[in-house]
């Protein structure tokens, strides 16, 4: 069932960067970004209360900082392991490369988000 979770957002992904690509032109990924808003994207299942009020304390003022040396940091280094301190590239398919691994970043309203595994975190800096 993970399998196909993946294979899901993964051909979901480039429909929904390309409908929204065109208003990125304005935006740089590097900066402070706040979390102001998640979702967890599963299917059929979902977070019990007990988790949910983990992860609202885990997202609580965390901030997401994309450095113009391409270094990726956030004020939580210790829930985001996998992304403290490395290095980042950003795809012409608006796609974060962090150690082989590929996170969507894409714009629909004039809201950012960023997908970090089963989680879309709505940023804004």
């Amino acid at each position: 069932m993970n399998k196909f979770r993946i294979l899901l957002l993964g051909f979901l992904s480039p429909f929904i960067i390309s409908c929204s690509a065109q208003k990125s032109k304005d935006i740089t990924l590097e900066g402070k970004w706040e979390v102001v808003n998640w979702t967890y994207v599963s299917e059929g299942s979902s977070f019990d209360e007990e988790e949910k009020q983990w992860m609202n304390k885990t997202v609580e003022n965390l901030i997401f900082d994309f450095k113009p040396n391409k270094i990726i940091s956030t004020n939580k280094p210790e829930e985001f392991k996998d992304l403290e301190g490395e290095e980042f590239t950003v795809n012409i398919n608006n796609s974060i490369m962090v150690n082989h691994q590929l996170y969507d970043f894409f714009i629909r309203d004039d809201k950012c988000f960023f997908v970090f595994s089963n989680i879309i975190f709505q940023i804004k800096k």
